[in-house]
């Protein structure tokens, strides 16, 4: 199956038999814009209940299931703040989608910067998941940048963010898919592994009609790198930006970390597809699979507690974001101590 289209199941007709009618299921492929839409408009209701309840000032995020399945959270960012929300199948999720299986535990991290005197900018990262996300095009990514309202697909679920500064105040659903912002599609992805400065003529995505910036509102969605396996760094790599040490229960080690690295985002933890962990790095059963992820940005260098079951603490104190500096120290379920050394 191609990485355009998704699956829908429709019944074939089919005549009563006595008192019993058979319905055999067809699956048929259609393009992952045409099944967005199916689900905005089904969800359209909960969606502008949702907009007219929540705060002005508030960044919606929604999932959009099957069978009328909905979830969201709402955030807040003040001007120069960041937010970051897990998305995945655990509870400690703060979208949780624990109706697909396909979904994995910790699957994403969707992170908003409410830039100063500017719409919030928002980045989605893919937390090495097995099945990864699609944008609404039905391309396989593990990064997007986004500037505007904007679509994904995980597993089943439709993503749908939003700023609520532009309440869904149609009734009409098909009127509302009309009116929300067109969305541009531009591929950085291959300027940004060869490091080149991208070209003048961004690669959009041709199934996303083209518009001028007069006629409606813009979403641009980039595609760019996301989290990269440390196997590929050097253990020795001279372009370190600095040593990350971890002690605790036997361990006693540095690993150099580049600033490449850390601004794809680096894992740790005991999942298999983890940066830090799994095999090089025995933690104990009470780190979770992915505890902690480590990411460098326009904002800051960032250690994000990605939903663990036993928690991350500083001096202590239990948090979910929070900014390294030189010295920091992080411990990971009260077990490992984490500390931080620039190069």
């Amino acid at each position: 199956m191609s990485n355009d289209s998704t699956n829908i199941r429709i019944p074939r007709p089919s005549g009563p038999l006595s008192a019993t009618r058979i319905v055999s299921r067809d699956i048929v492929p259609i393009p992952v814009s045409a099944w967005i839409r199916h689900r905005f408009i089904q969800h359209h209701k909960q969606l502008r209940a949702l907009s007219a309840e929540a705060s002005r000032a508030a960044y919606l995020i929604t999932a959009l299931g099957e069978d009328g399945d909905f979830v969201q959270v709402d955030r807040v960012v003040g001007e120069g703040k960041c937010a970051d929300i897990l998305v995945g199948r655990h509870p400690s999720c703060q979208l949780a989608l624990g109706s697909d299986p396909s979904v994995s535990l910790r699957h994403l991290i969707v992170r908003i910067y409410h830039r100063p005197h500017k719409k919030a900018v928002v980045k989605v990262l893919d937390l090495h998941s097995e099945t990864g996300f699609q944008d609404e095009s039905g391309t396989t990514v593990t990064a997007l940048k986004c500037e505007g309202a904007f679509f994904i697909k995980v597993g089943q679920y439709a993503i749908f963010a939003f700023d609520n500064d532009a309440p869904l105040r149609t009734e009409d659903p098909a009127e509302a898919w009309q009116n929300l912002p067109a969305r541009e599609i531009i591929d950085m992805r291959a300027e940004e592994e060869a490091e080149r400065p991208p070209p003048p003529k961004p690669d959009v995505n041709p199934r996303l009609r083209l518009v001028h910036t007069g006629e409606r509102p813009i979403t641009f969605v980039t595609r760019v790198v996301g989290p990269l396996h440390l196997g590929r760094v050097s253990r020795h790599d001279e372009r370190a930006l600095g040593f990350l040490f971890i002690t605790g229960k036997g361990l006693d080690m540095s690993i150099p970390l580049s600033a490449a690295a850390l601004a794809r985002g680096v894992l740790i933890g005991r999942y298999l597809r983890c940066d830090i962990g799994y095999d090089a790095i025995p933690f104990s059963a009470n780190i979770s699979r992915i505890h902690l992820v480590l990411l460098l940005d326009e904002t800051g260098f960032w250690a994000i507690d990605a939903a663990s079951s036993n928690g991350c603490y500083h001096q202590g104190t239990p948090f979910h974001s929070m900014l390294i500096e030189e010295g920091t120290d992080i411990s990971l379920a009260n077990e490992y101590m984490l500390r931080w050394r620039t190069a």
